[in-house]
């Protein structure tokens, strides 16, 4: 099955306009194009320009290529430090919102941790309107773990064992019909 990438994007609007922005006319979905890997004496200056970074991985089922633009990046004592900026309307974050937020910078880590040494990973979610931060937090980051977390996922997908999503998030989600044709295939 040919899937047309425009199909994949997350996001719409104004959302989408300023992360396309953001990362340099990139857009942003489940499926992506391979790019090639970046000298590691780039990398930081890349990463800190908020250009998209790849890491290739090799597993049992087949070669992937995990991509990822950080929102902030900074030299700290012993490393560099990841940070995730994360804006929302709602005063409290719930799980839904914190646990892909996590694994998201994580993944980040694990991306960067081929080219940089990985201090630490923050994570921080801002109120729109009261532009106030409302949740910060240091997220635990172990190369190996994530590494596995990341090859879980890719088989669950590959083998669509995929745990069904809450019907609440089906009934929001913008590619609502690719899922829909994976798991009738």
């Amino acid at each position: 099955m040919e899937i047309d990438p425009e199909e994949l994007l997350v996001g719409e609007g104004e959302v989408l306009r300023k992360g396309i922005e953001l990362h340099g006319g990139i857009k942003y979905g489940f499926y992506v194009y391979e790019m090639p890997i970046p000298p590691k004496d780039q990398v930081y200056e890349l990463a800190a320009g908020g250009s998209v970074i790849p890491r290739n991985l090799d597993i049992d089922i087949g070669n992937f290529q995990v991509q990822g633009a950080v929102d902030e990046i900074r030299l700290g004592d012993h490393g560099y430090i990841i940070k995730e900026l994360k804006t929302t309307r709602k005063t409290k974050i719930g799980t839904y919102i914190l646990a892909p937020a996590e694994f998201q910078v994580r993944i980040y880590g694990w991306i960067l941790s081929n080219y940089l040494p990985v201090e630490k990973l923050e994570l921080e979610f801002i109120h729109q309107e009261t532009k106030k931060t409302i949740h910060k937090e240091e997220v635990p980051f172990n190369e190996k773990q994530v590494e596995n977390e990341i090859i879980r996922v890719l088989r669950n997908y590959k083998s669509k064992r995929l745990m069904p999503p809450k019907p609440w998030k089906c009934e929001k989600c913008k590619i609502r019909k690719l899922c829909e044709s994976i798991t009738k295939t």
